[in-house]
């Protein structure tokens, strides 16, 4: 996952395809979810509020990796 710190565009390259990807804000609500990525994806996040957000890779509904991303429009 690149760049973190974000601007608007983040570049998430994954191991296997058919994965769900959900980001989080602090509060816990899910601000963008996306379904069947590819192994690598571009994600446009202009439309969120600067700061931080978890990121989780899912694969069935399990998660496989959280991680922290920071956003500074």
């Amino acid at each position: 996952m690149f760049p973190n710190p974000v601007q608007s565009l983040l570049t998430i390259q994954l191991d296997k395809s058919n994965l769900s990807l959900s980001i989080v804000d602090m509060l816990g609500k899910t601000v963008l979810s996306r379904d069947n990525m590819s192994n690598k994806n571009t994600i446009n996040l202009s439309q969120l509020n600067n700061g931080v957000y978890f990121v989780s890779v899912k694969e069935n509904g399990v998660v496989l990796k959280t991680e922290k991303l920071i956003v500074k429009n």
